[in-house]
């Protein structure tokens, strides 16, 4: 193995003796703590792909505990599940060790030149199952045209390995002869495919029917391919990549390889050339967290991780419970002084055992609620609005009662209960609570607006937030953030400097974006947002947008979508 055969080796003695005993590494050992299965889906990829990282790839699992879950059986699984899907036997040390000796006690034999003819002989040794011959298709005498076995034609297929071209056939036992002949016929190019990317380059693959080198002329005036790019590594599937493209341009190209006897061709046959138009630039796009935190927000404004990231107006309420006790503007409690009763404040979540939870402040109609929650198969675990911390009537919740099953509920104080959904528990869900002006409600998992017809409960009261659970015992109900509106207004977000490297002609600007229960901007109250564009007018280091050396543009075409130019 340590020799890089990728294969167990024999141990020798001090005289350099062979000992009939071999050692393999562990690649795949069960208590290393191996992510599965993507250890072994890569290993086997890169044995079988365009890596050819061959190998006997050892694991070493103790399935006699066979307890569903344990490192063995997960890992056995995996591995079992790769090899098959890439139709890679599996089998065991004593056949490994078998075909190990038999291989290395056949061989080749009586290898001789005769004009263009290879011959040898090949003795096959006990136990060396589907062994399989090797010889080279091209040689200084020319190509392979055919092997023979005792005289007769065998077929074979070929393969590049590790950049030699060489012809695979099933060696059993007799006399071969493998025959060469000049080779003057230049490789058959197909399937060429020009890719243009927005950085500058481009990548041109193609491919050919013998291994050969690759090149590619090309320039801006078909009449004139002045530049050209090449690699004289021999393949069958070609790929080269152009750099220093201009964008919006087009560029003319055609491809050449050349076999190992250099035969050379060309496509498409000059004059005629293929083309691509390179893209007029890159989309300056803010879309995930770590684009929009590279910006800079106001004290109303601030970057959330909600789905990839966003930038949001601060609620009201946002507590997050990142400290180690009570937040300031909260108090919590114990169900009727039930022992064993507990309110714990951990890694950014609280978590509430025959306890509960209440912010200080009351809200009305109008308010969103939105928290994320993992309820469990405890009765009586619930988040919303009660109308005082004793959770005392009206009150309307999302949570569980006294069912019993594995539904989380919409619930109110009129004994309405419909079921958001039966496979929500043990996991956190991001839950909304809608409180709509007219006092009615509606409610929300994961961003989807679950209908609860039988939620008819109107109120118009001032009520407070509860976070709930009764009564102690089993697992609690944790809760890893919460906020309510109304947010603060108004908002300002100047996103990070987009720089397009040369002088452009900007496009359309555009976003995505929800625009919350009453509120707006300022002359455009149907949108409920603003969007201003800067251009840089000189080059500089200024990274305030309201210098001197920036100016406001007008764009034309709003749009829906991430902001793009």
């Amino acid at each position: 193995m340590f020799t890089g055969s990728g294969m167990p080796m024999r141990f020798a003695d001090l005289d350099g003796t062979l000992i009939d005993c071999y050692q393999v590494t562990t690649q795949m050992p069960d208590e290393s703590g191996i992510t599965w299965p993507g250890f072994i889906n890569t290993l086997l990829d890169n044995a079988i792909g365009a890596n050819g990282y061959y190998g006997v790839f050892c694991a070493n699992m103790h399935t006699d505990n066979n307890n569903p879950g344990d490192q063995s059986v997960v890992g056995s699984d995996a591995i079992i599940a790769a090899a098959q899907a890439r139709q890679i036997p599996v089998i065991s040390a004593r056949q490994m060790l078998t075909w190990l000796d038999g291989r290395n006690a056949s061989s080749f034999g009586n290898i001789s030149w005769s004009g263009n003819n290879l011959n040898f002989t090949i003795t096959v040794a006990t136990g060396a199952h589907q062994l399989q011959g090797m010889v080279p298709v091209n040689a200084v005498v020319g190509q392979l045209t055919g092997i023979t076995l005792n005289g007769s034609p065998i077929s074979y297929t070929t393969e590049v390995i590790k950049g030699i071209n060489y012809a695979f056939f099933d060696a059993v036992a007799g006399n071969y002869v493998a025959s060469y002949s000049v080779d003057v016929t230049g490789p058959v190019i197909t399937n060429v495919t020009a890719t243009p990317h927005t950085n500058g380059t481009a990548t041109i693959t193609w491919t050919t029917n013998e291994v050969a080198d690759s090149k590619v002329d090309y320039g801006t005036n078909s009449n004139n391919l002045n530049l050209n790019s090449t690699s004289g590594v021999l393949v069958t599937s070609h790929s080269i990549l152009l750099t220093g493209l201009s964008l919006g341009t087009t560029y003319y190209f055609r491809v050449s390889s050349a076999d190992a006897a250099s035969n050379s061709t060309t496509e498409p046959v000059s004059p005629a050339t293929l083309n691509f138009t390179m893209p007029s630039g890159p989309c300056a796009s803010d879309i995930i967290a770590a684009d929009f935190a590279a910006g800079t927000v106001d004290a109303n404004t601030m970057v959330i991780a909600e789905g990839d990231g966003a930038v949001s107006l601060k609620p009201s309420l946002n507590e997050e419970f990142s400290g180690a006790g009570i937040p300031p503007g909260w108090t919590d409690g114990v169900w009727d002084g039930q022992a064993g009763a507990i309110t714990t404040y951990s890694g950014g979540q609280v978590t509430v055992n025959g306890t509960h939870l209440n912010y200080n402040t009351a809200f009305g109609p109008g308010t969103s609620l939105e928290f994320t929650a993992t309820f469990n198969a405890g009765n009586f675990q619930n988040v919303g609005f009660s109308a005082d911390a004793d959770f005392n009537n009206p009150w309307v919740v999302i949570g569980r009662g006294g069912a019993g099953d594995n539904h989380v509920y919409a619930r109110n104080s009129n004994n309405q209960t419909v079921s958001l959904g039966s496979t929500l528990l043990g996991n956190p869900h991001v839950y909304r609570i809608q409180w709509k002006t007219d006092g009615s409600f509606e409610f929300y998992v994961d961003g989807v607006l679950i209908a609860t017809p039988g939620i008819t409960q109107s109120i118009l009261t001032n009520m407070v937030i509860q976070i709930s659970d009764y009564p102690a015992g089993g697992v609690g109900l944790s809760v890893d953030r919460i906020s309510a509106t109304p947010y603060f207004t108004p908002g300002i977000f100047i996103s990070r400097v987009f720089d397009a490297g040369s002088t452009k002609n900007w496009g359309v600007a555009s976003w995505t974006g929800t625009v919350p229960d009453g509120t707006y901007a300022a002359n455009i109250p149907t949108t409920g947002c603003q969007l201003r564009c800067y251009q840089q007018c000189c080059m500089g280091s200024h990274t305030n947008q309201r210098s001197h050396n920036w100016r406001h543009i007008t764009i034309h075409s709003i749009q829906g979508g991430f902001c793009n130019f």
